[in-house]
């Protein structure tokens, strides 16, 4: 729907909108299953079971989770500039940015 039809529908057009505004929700929940497997030359490889191009490795478990942690804000950066790159920063686009904090 481009911004001609969302003005017939009497939907503001999207250039008033706040672009990269932090939204902090608590009602939004995100579950990550990290998989830890010991790896044959020692130490453990590790992965996101429902992101697969996440993962890494560490010699004991906590360097293992801190590398995989790492790992995914690089792949999320990764795929934030390229999407970015992609779509340009055209005024009908609307970005909006979720912070998911840890307990």
């Amino acid at each position: 729907m481009d911004g001609s039809e969302l003005m017939q529908l009497g939907t503001p057009a999207p250039l008033d909108l706040c672009y990269d505004c932090p939204v902090k929700t608590d009602s939004l929940h995100l579950n990550l299953t990290a998989v830890y497997e010991p790896a044959a030359e020692g130490g453990f490889n590790c992965s996101f079971e429902e992101l697969p191009d996440v993962f890494s490795q560490g010699e004991t478990l906590e360097q293992a989770k801190a590398n995989l942690l790492d790992a995914l804000e690089l792949v999320m950066e990764y795929h934030r500039d390229e999407a970015r790159k992609a779509k340009g920063d055209s005024p009908s686009i609307v970005r909006e940015t979720f912070e998911l904090a840890c307990p």
